[in-house]
């Protein structure tokens, strides 16, 4: 009479027919009535101890079921999604084993414990690192030329010393990714361990050429500007030594205060602007940006901010594309959505397209996370006539406000802000009004 074969969880495995035999994980299981059986036993034993150990894995496998693969010298465990896991953090220059999401490699070349999160090749992210060291050195040139203007009383044959901000890897390997100069000065051929490969003075020699005028001409190779010079990046003075041959010098806002550029203490974007002239009365508007997307500035330090918009507005995530000046409420599906009811206590800001400080900016754009104003001058929508000074609150007209009608009773929640401005039409009109202010 053949019997059924089930496992830890009670689901039926296999059945096995009187005097046969049935193969599972690659273990035989006996039927009743089988002859010469001792020796199958035995060797289900075996590869019980030995965990199966193969080139191959075992056929029909169980969940949870181990398997020593010999190719790889790694243990493996079976999930129900048909794959093989190994247990163990595969060590080597390139992961050889079918790739499973969780597996661990740690990489030999790059000394990275990486962990896969897709189940392909492309999946595996860096989980650890060994320790990268930074450090920072004094090292000493000589000058070969010294620019015009910003010398800062070096000449040639100066000698001159620099902080160099040098990063070493865990492999020991050394990249010099910050210079800080006294001076605008060529580094002269002669100077120590120029020409010794692998020194930090042999990297910035090398590496750093920045654009110096001497006697009217222009200087580019082994060059370091006055102040910091950075690979592959911008800061402070200009562009990174290295790579100012492709940018225009103007084309950056530089801040030392020996440069044209200061007009009577006030620094004026390159091209732009007349020497000489008070900044209060210069005709143009300056095209050049502090700062760009993707390369903030960390803190900004200053007595006051100067804005020719008057609103402060952060960015929200809205549950409709809304236009300028519709009056919104924390409500909806999303963050906010635009007003519909009168006196609407839940009324929050105005979407503003030109803030005078802009919050929460990388949020998403002016279509999913619009600019909502909450504080200061800002231009609404509101309908029906109302006069300077008047409180406004939310109308029955989607995104729409309104003079509150009744100020002897107010709830002061309703209040969106007060009108800057008289109007007399009953239209729907954009007009300023002073957000925030109850």
């Amino acid at each position: 009479m053949p019997y059924t074969v089930n496992n830890t969880r009670g689901s039926v495995v296999s059945t096995v027919n009187d005097g046969t035999t049935a193969t599972v994980g690659g273990i035989t299981l006996i039927g009743k009535n089988f002859t010469g059986y001792g020796e199958t036993v035995a060797e289900d034993f075996i590869k019980l101890l030995e965990n199966n150990a193969n080139t191959t894995a075992p056929a029909d496998p169980q969940e949870g079921q181990l398997w020593w693969d010999t190719t790889y010298q790694s243990l493996k465990v079976y999930n129900s999604s048909t794959q093989w896991h190994p247990t163990t953090v595969h060590v080597g220059t390139t992961y050889p084993h079918a790739v499973t999401t969780g597996c661990l490699w740690f990489d030999t070349s790059t000394g990275q414990l990486n962990v896969n999160s897709t189940g392909l090749a492309t999946g595996f992210k860096q989980l650890a690192q060994a320790s990268t060291k930074t450090n920072v050195q004094v090292i000493s040139f000589t000058a070969g030329a010294v620019d015009d203007v910003e010398h800062n009383g070096y000449t040639v044959d100066s000698d001159v010393e620099v902080l160099a901000e040098v990063v070493e890897s865990s492999a020991g390997v050394k990249e010099v990714i910050r210079v800080v100069s006294p001076a605008a000065f060529q580094i002269k051929s002669t100077s120590a361990n120029v020409s010794v490969s692998g020194t930090v003075e042999y990297a910035v020699y090398n590496t750093f050429s920045a654009d110096i005028t001497v006697s009217a001409s222009t200087i580019s190779a082994n060059c370091l500007i006055h102040g910091v010079n950075l690979k592959d990046s911008l800061q402070s003075e200009g562009v990174s030594a290295d790579t100012l041959g492709s940018h225009s010098a103007t084309a950056y806002l530089r801040l030392t205060d020996t440069n044209p550029q200061v007009v009577m203490g006030h620094i004026k974007p390159p091209t732009h602007g007349t020497a000489a002239t008070d900044p209060a009365v210069q005709v143009g508007t300056a095209s050049i940006d502090l700062g760009a997307d993707g390369a903030y500035f960390r803190n900004l330090y200053a007595m006051s901010l100067i804005s020719q918009y008057g609103d402060i507005a952060e960015r929200y995530e809205a549950d409709d594309v809304y236009e300028a000046g519709t009056v919104v409420s924390l409500a909806g599906e999303k963050e906010i959505t635009q007003t519909t009811e009168f006196k609407d206590t839940k009324v929050f800001g105005v979407v503003s397209t030109k803030p005078g400080l802009k919050l929460n900016a990388l949020a998403g754009d002016d279509a999913t996370h619009p600019y909502i104003a909450y504080q200061g001058r800002v231009l609404t929508k509101v309908s029906g006539s109302v006069s300077k000074g008047d409180r406004l609150v939310s109308s029955s007209l989607p995104g729409v406000a309104q003079l509150i009608e009744d100020e002897n009773n107010i709830d002061y929640r309703a209040v969106i802000g007060r009108s800057l401005v008289d109007k007399t039409s009953e239209e729907v009109e954009i007009i300023p009004i002073a957000i925030g202010v109850k």
